[in-house]
């Protein structure tokens, strides 16, 4: 039985916040605790069940079964490679949408990923009972963070100057709306409702990508739920599931005929309150008959028994002939030091495992046999031995199907040998170009002292780095080249081989301190495939015992300098990946296929500076009257060699006083000051007096010789009236 879900998402206070705290009400309703992390390290002392990840962000960090839930367009996972590898790491997925459903067979196809669990389920909100909204009086209702200011900017300020509008969320999302922005609502799962209740109707927009992959967006769950009427962009989703009782609007239309759609149905809802409560109440009973939290969490439920039962993490009958075996080496380590990895050994769902304790210095064995009587011990002594010769003398002892070699530092996690048990067994059914004896899987590295960042080959521009003590370590398809290349593509305790590998050759003790599993692992490249499990069943603890100390750097260049003289005329294969059009899983950082990234939505009035008495007040910068000259400068935003838009959201007090000359001049400068675009004028006519803001954009083209240049943007005050400055964007279009 489920007792405890963990919820992971990386940032505070933003839609996921409210998603959280609506799971975490539902899992109570169903006598389950379902708690909010932002690490996975956070994760480990509470020992969930499993972990839903909300967030592509993160790769699957625990030896906890985790599930992504996936419901952003497939397009949107294609922005990096660092994306991909998260979601598949992942031992299940969650989406109600059949396009990314798709997505996600093909690209566990094209990994060789053992086919995972996929789920309808949607982040939705808890059930709840029906309260009859006011609709003599109707007021629309928009919640949103509006991260990139961009997307339906123009509709916001056509609504922002309708009576019924109000808007809610962070301020500094909402700046260009003025008294429309109705401030901010706790994340405490119900006070969204209560507003939408309070309004009676609220206002459900997406991106164009979720309405092509029918994915809906997360206002038509709260909205319904509130039993407040929806008005909503068309999407397949939300037509199959609620029909004629949504207001529908036409997304593909302009901001102004959107603006007028809206217009109407809102005089439609004050001009029939009955019916449209009608509508309300239909749409409040199709959400709770089939679309509440409650009713997908039970999904999830039933997906996490079926993963615990075919994925490894339940112990279960032997199914499989296959034997397995481990050699452990102690070196210079005690028995103390041994019990995490052994433990991690006599956990495994797969029984009946093997231990071959090759001893380096004498040792109470019987303290060991007593304390593991799940694992069968068989005992070589190697006293005083290097790496490499510890290695060969645990190898000609094994007489199992299958081995292994582990290290005190490593941890299994439950699922790690069936894990590669099946993935043997699955390419053993396949017809290969060569035959497949050696499984492996990906591993994540932790530490107990050091904060550990992403390594530098997955970082990209779209990370969201944080502070913890865990990470993914090595996550990569087999590539014998790279092997050769001295890459370590494979973790030296993560993998399992078919004893067919040993043979003289490989058995032969090439005498080396350390380095000894690489050069094994190469060995058995020469000879057979790879398959990876593209599952993470390994945590590498970097700060744990270690059996044999770790060379100085002029040694491990010695070392390094035989095992290339070792195999100096030995030729490996060279893969050549299947590209995928638009997207180099190599190419770093990612871009993919996606839209420009976050970064170049990005609001630049924070960062830039003032002058000639100009001030800032809640991010909101007010020129005075009577100021001229430069009043905001400098950004760091470099410029590519396309057109751009300049955006400004702007508002003055008073347009009788501009005496119809320009209120304002706009230039857009290189950092040596040479000019990009100038100078766009800021008339009276163009903005408004009644404390809303306008939006201004402008159109250029950079010259080539400013390509790759950080620009500056200078906004003189010209005329006499005071002004007030939102926001400003530059961006590639």
């Amino acid at each position: 039985m489920v007792k405890r879900i963990a919820m992971l998402f990386p940032v505070d206070n933003v839609a996921e916040t409210e998603t959280m705290m609506r799971i975490s009400i539902a899992a109570e309703r169903l006598g389950i605790e379902a708690k909010p992390f932002r690490t996975s390290e956070e994760i480990l002392p509470f020992e969930p069940d499993f972990v839903l990840s909300l967030t592509h962000q993160d790769p699957k960090l625990t030896p906890f079964p985790t599930y992504g839930v996936v419901t952003a367009p497939s397009r949107f996972y294609m922005q990096t490679a660092r994306f991909v590898r998260n979601i598949l790491s992942y031992d299940a997925y969650f989406t109600v949408s059949d396009t990314v459903v798709r997505w996600l067979k093909d690209v566990q196809a094209g990994s060789g990923k053992t086919k995972a669990p996929i789920g309808y389920y949607a982040n939705t909100v808890h059930e709840t009972g029906f309260v009859a909204p006011d609709l003599t009086n109707p007021q629309l209702a928009y919640f949103g963070t509006n991260w990139d200011g961009q997307r339906h900017a123009d509709l916001f300020d056509h609504l922002s100057r309708l009576p019924f509008m109000q808007f809610y969320g962070p301020a500094e999302g909402w700046r260009h709306v003025g008294p429309a922005y109705r401030g901010r609502v706790p994340f405490d799962g119900v006070s969204t409702l209560d507003v939408y209740r309070r309004c009676g109707v609220g206002l459900c927009l997406s991106m164009r990508d979720f309405e092509v992959e029918a994915l809906p967006t997360n206002r038509i769950f709260e909205v319904t739920a509130a039993g407040a009427l929806p008005i909503a962009s068309r999407n397949p989703f939300i037509e199959r599931h609620f029909g004629d009782s949504v207001l529908y609007i036409d997304p593909l239309a302009s901001a102004t005929e959107i603006a007028r759609q809206i217009e109407t149905h809102m005089t439609w809802v004050a001009d029939h309150p009955e019916e449209a409560l009608a509508k309300a109440k239909s749409c409040w009973s199709i959400f709770n008959g089939s679309l509440n939290q409650e009713r997908m969490l039970e999904t999830v439920l039933t997906v996490h028994e079926e993963v615990l039962r075919t994925r490894g993490y339940r112990p279960m009958p032997q199914t499989t002939g296959l034997t397995v075996s481990y050699i452990v080496r102690t070196g210079g380590c005690g028995p103390d030091d041994l019990r995490p990895a052994l433990r991690s050994l006599a956990d495994q769902s797969h029984a009946g495992i093997t231990i071959i304790l090759v001893l380096g210095q004498s040792m109470d064995v019987g303290a060991l046999t007593e304390s593991f009587p799940e694992l069968r011990f068989v005992t070589v002594e190697a006293f005083g031995a290097a790496a490499s010769t510890a290695l060969s003398a645990g190898l000609r002892h094994v007489e199992t199907d299958l081995f292994g070699v582990l290290d005190p530092s490593a941890r299994l996690h439950r699922n790690h040998v069936r894990s590669l048990v099946t993935a043997l067994e699955r390419a053993e059914t396949v017809q290969r170009r060569a035959p497949v004896l050696l499984a492996y899987g990906a591993n994540a590295e932790a530490s107990d002292s050091e904060m550990l960042h992403e390594r530098e080959e997955w970082r990209d521009v779209c990370i969201i780095p944080r502070q913890e003590k865990i990470r993914l370590g090595i996550f990569h398809p087999f590539d014998p080249s790279s092997l050769a290349a001295s890459r370590l593509t494979v973790h030296p305790n993560a993998w399992l081989a078919r004893r067919a590998l040993l043979d003289p050759e490989t058995l032969d003790d090439p005498e080396l301190e350390a380095e000894d599993i690489r050069y094994l692992l190469l060995q058995f490249a020469q000879r057979a495939d790879f398959v990876f499990s593209c599952e993470v069943t390994l945590t590498h603890r970097l700060d744990g015992p270690e059996n044999f100390a770790p060379p100085g750097q002029p040694a491990l260049e010695a070392i390094m300098r035989r095992i290339h003289l070792r195999h100096w005329f030995r030729c490996f294969p060279s893969t050549h990946p299947f590209s995928v059009p638009g997207y180099d899983p190599h190419s770093f950082p990612g871009y993919g296929v996606s839209a420009p990234p976050r970064q170049e939505l990005m609001d630049l009035l924070p960062s830039m500076l003032l002058d000639r008495g100009a001030t800032r007040s809640g991010g909101i910068v007010t020129v005075p009257e009577g100021v001229t000259g430069v009043v905001l400068t400098g950004t760091s935003r470099k410029l590519d060699a396309r057109p751009h838009r300049l955006s400004l959201y702007m508002a003055t007090e008073n347009i009788e006083a501009a005496a119809g000359n320009p209120l304002a001049e706009v230039n857009v400068l290189s950092e040596s000051g040479a000019v990009v675009a100038a100078p766009f004028a800021v008339h009276a006519g163009t903005l408004r007096s009644d404390g809303l803001s306008t939006r201004l954009d402008w159109l250029f083209d950079v010259p080539g010789p400013l390509a790759g240049q950080p620009c500056q943007i200078r906004i003189s005050s010209v005329g006499a009236a005071p002004l007030t400055v939102y926001k400003v964007t530059l961006r590639p279009v």
